[in-house]
């Protein structure tokens, strides 16, 4: 990858940068399992889920914590965290990557601002519902794919457009808005 913050990204056991701008953030895992993010600025966009710098110690993680100043969540940043149940984005955030959150199968909650842009496939492989999609705009092409099912899920009054192919899973009881 010729992606020169990818590059300067260092690895350690359980801190490194993971900012565009190369020291812009800052991940953290500490002993309890809390993956944090800190600093201000977007995430680095990972070309495939084994390059997020926390890949090695995804078991370990059991809950994230997001910068009030972060701008911007990277392609795959969160892939395969099995073992996070709820994360809220801060308002700050007006970006989230592709697969951002893939394969988070043990995610039922998850709280978006209200004015983000989502990637494609940002839930893809999740097991569980996101409780608040207050932040979505357009709903993308296999959002909620491979999901068990949807108990219930409630569009939004900001949501302007659904992508073919948005919802491949069951959804017992689906909300759309009025207008």
């Amino acid at each position: 990858n010729n992606n020169p913050a990818l590059l300067n990204a260092t690895r350690h056991d359980n801190s490194g940068f993971c900012g565009v701008n190369g020291d812009n953030l800052l991940w953290t895992i500490i002993d309890s399992g809390v993956l944090t993010i800190s600093g201000a600025g977007n995430m680095i966009d990972y070309p495939s889920y084994s390059a997020a710098p926390w890949y090695q110690s995804q078991s370990l993680i059991t809950s994230i914590e997001i910068s009030n100043q972060l701008t911007g969540i990277g392609d795959y940043a969160f892939f395969g965290l099995s073992s996070v149940t709820s994360v809220t984005i801060p308002d700050s955030v007006v970006r989230i990557g592709d697969l951002a959150f893939g394969s988070c199968n043990g995610l039922t909650s998850i709280i978006v601002p209200e004015e983000v842009v989502l990637g494609n496939s940002v839930f893809f492989g999740c097991s569980g519902l996101p409780q608040d999609n207050n932040g979505l705009l357009i709903i993308h092409d296999i959002l909620f794919g491979s999901f068990k099912a949807l108990e219930e899920l409630s569009i939004p009054s900001n949501v302007y457009r659904i992508d073919h192919g948005a919802f491949r899973c069951t959804i017992n009881t689906l909300w759309l808005p009025d207008n």
